[in-house]
């Protein structure tokens, strides 16, 4: 059984609480919190993570060499890191930190791209990537 490792304050009527997360949880969060990231070009053209590896998938059967690219590869590359690491039964934290880094890559271009053009959609999207990612890396660092 996985010990609890990340705290986290939660506001009761007494006060702050801490409340325990586990270190799969975590793991969990950051994989959703990637696909829920969200892209947005030229007139009403919008997109989630989701759904661009949705048709990066599609496009694998019928084209293979056309979704080899590193913005493509390497964030998938984070997720397939970060749920094989979940389903171990001691998570390693090299694993879990090269599957944030890769996933990072990704993220830090699309904050990027949203601050340069001013879009808080973007920007609102990118957060709870780093927020997930800010905690799961700290449960990393605590050993």
């Amino acid at each position: 059984m996985a010990e609890p490792i990340c705290l986290l304050l939660k506001k009761t009527k007494q006060g702050y609480t801490l409340m325990l997360m586990n270190k799969k949880l975590l793991h969990l969060l950051v994989i959703i919190a990637s696909l829920i990231g969200y892209l947005e070009w030229g007139n009403k053209q919008h997109l989630f993570i989701f759904q661009a590896e949705a048709q990066i998938f599609y496009s694998l059967l019928k084209h293979p060499s056309s979704v080899f690219h590193p913005l493509v590869v390497l964030p998938f590359l984070g997720q397939l890191l970060l749920a094989t690491n979940m389903f171990k039964p001691n998570p390693k934290s090299i694993i879990s930190i090269l599957g944030v880094c890769c996933i990072a890559i990704l993220f830090l271009l699309l904050l990027l791209a949203g601050l340069l053009s001013k879009n808080y959609k973007i920007i609102v999207f990118t957060i709870p990537f780093f927020a997930s990612a800010y905690l799961l890396l700290r449960s990393c660092k605590k050993k």
